[in-house]
């Protein structure tokens, strides 16, 4: 069985300390460190990391082939990740906001090694966009994320 890194010619990447929240406010406590970054949010909240994946074909004006992307996380028992996006951040919005790819998913209580390879091939110009989404649920301890990195898996 081959994997998404022997297909592809290119693998980008970001570290999880690159992460961005798109509801800071609700977070009780973030820490940015060498591990990534690690979320603590109160029950009943959510909300979503978002991760920039540098592109060559926007320095180096090319489109490029995307054939799948991952991420590296772990969570908590009340930290539960539903849905991973995947978006061209130049593009993502042109088409009403639906995001290039999306996965429904259900990672409670474990380290997350998530990998995709994309049912079609993605031609992308601009810089991508990981986006994983947490619901934080009710109990002790409060709901934790580390968000470790991810990876952008090409092929030209």
């Amino acid at each position: 069985m081959s994997t998404l890194s022997s297909k592809a010619t290119a693998i980008w990447s970001a570290h999880g300390v690159a992460a961005v929240l798109e509801w800071p406010e609700q977070v009780k406590k973030v820490l940015h460190n060498l591990q990534g970054t690690t979320v603590t949010q109160d029950a009943g909240t959510h909300n979503w990391i978002h991760l920039p994946v540098p592109a060559a074909g926007w320095l180096a004006k090319r489109v490029e082939h995307v054939i799948g992307f991952g991420f590296r996380a772990a969570c908590n028992e009340n930290a539960r990740i539903d849905l991973v996006r995947l978006r061209d951040s130049g593009m993502a919005f042109t088409n009403g906001g639906t995001p290039s790819y999306q996965d429904q998913v259900s990672f409670l209580g474990e380290a997350v090694f998530y990998e995709k390879e994309l049912p079609e091939k993605l031609n992308w110009y601009s810089g991508r966009v990981i986006s994983v989404h947490v619901q934080f649920l009710s109990g002790s301890p409060t709901g934790r994320i580390e968000f470790r990195g991810g990876e952008i898996f090409t092929k030209n």
